[in-house]
């Protein structure tokens, strides 16, 4: 789901998928065109002398080198044109992977048996592995690393570990070791952060140094009873938690993100100041969930209750039945106007 706000203004799920543009495919390789950013990702099957041409003539900048690739060493002599690495098979050592010195992004949907030592890649700024248990913290202290996606990363246990990723802006975590967010200061430029099933966090206090960060995730982190830090996050402007232990007594904190256009706050919370909720004038989606047992006002009550703070309301759902009674709510803002999609694209229906 796309986040709202000046670069991505609406929230949607996606666009139609389209299928890559085919432009060649035989036994040696397949050559395709990334519809949205227009990469030129060659699937290599063997490394042959038509693999070779393929990959010089038509300026192939992401490669993703398959089982008949004998090891990086062949992709050596074209590294001035490699910017991406994708999937590379388990079967190819990464340990040459310093010899494409320009690679910008690596994406591995899992942890090879052979690591390279992705600090020496001085332009990488985005690594992604969907798969990170066997993966070294250690590896990744890249400085200009900007963007970092790593699921089960089983050793990375305080994020000190990565505490020289000084220009970090985006980091997801999903299933990490964290008991905590100790370390998080050291990246100033952090606005992007998600926390996914970390099952031993229990405070995120540290937050409170993240002034510049505004989309925040937290789900499934059951030992998380207190949310101290993140009233202060002055920036945020989108905020999903779920499934967290609380307790949240009161949705008080959303006074203190004045640029809040969507939030989800599946919560425990007992009270809730819809005037307050209604005065953010920025918000356009906001889902929140109470306590069992907490009565919801009616339709007709809230509808007046946000028309008396300005606020026209796009749509209303109420869950009074629920095991923990909950409401969402979208109002009329200029951030439902969708961009165009790229030509050629259709657009799927808004979440």
């Amino acid at each position: 789901m796309q986040a709202l706000g000046e670069t991505h203004d609406c929230v949607f799920s996606h666009w139609r998928w389209p299928a890559p543009d085919l432009l060649a495919r035989n036994d040696d390789y397949c050559l395709t065109v990334d519809p949205f950013d227009g990469h030129l990702d060659l699937t290599m099957f063997r490394w042959t002398a038509a693999t070779e041409a393929a990959l010089v003539e038509h300026a192939v900048d992401c490669v993703s080198p398959g089982r008949g690739v004998p090891s990086l060493k062949a992709l050596a002599p074209h590294a001035h044109q490699i910017k991406k690495l994708r999937s590379p098979s388990d079967e190819i050592s990464l340990a040459d992977l310093p010899l494409l010195s320009e690679l910008e992004e690596i994406w591995l949907p899992s942890a090879p048996p052979v690591h390279g030592d992705y600090r020496q890649l001085t332009k990488l700024k985005t690594f992604s592995c969907l798969d990170a248990e066997t993966l070294s913290p250690q590896l990744l202290q890249n400085p200009g690393l900007q963007r970092l996606r790593l699921y089960r990363p089983r050793k990375l246990k305080s994020l000190n570990l990565l505490a020289a990723c000084s220009q970090l802006q985006s980091l997801h975590l999903r299933g990490a070791p964290l008991a905590n967010l100790a370390g998080i200061e050291a990246w100033r430029q952090l606005n992007t952060l998600s926390l996914v099933n970390c099952r031993s966090l229990s405070d995120i206090s540290a937050l409170r140094s993240s002034d510049r960060l505004e989309v925040l995730e937290v789900f499934k982190c059951p030992k998380l009873t207190m949310l101290q830090g993140v009233e202060g996050l002055r920036a945020l402007r989108w905020v999903f938690m779920l499934d967290v232990a609380g307790p949240f007594d009161s949705f008080g904190a959303l006074r203190h993100w004045p640029h809040l256009e969507s939030a989800e706050l599946l919560l425990p919370a007992t009270t809730v100041d819809w005037a307050a909720l209604a005065g953010h004038r920025e918000a356009a989606r906001i889902m929140l969930d109470t306590q069992p047992g907490f009565k919801l006002p009616d339709e007709a009550e809230l509808r007046r209750i946000f028309a008396a703070q300005g606020r026209q309301v796009r749509s209303l759902q109420l869950y009074p039945k629920g095991d923990c009674p909950a409401v969402e709510v979208t109002f009329e803002s200029p951030y439902w106007h969708l961009p165009q999609p790229p030509a050629g694209h259709n657009r799927t229906a808004v979440s």
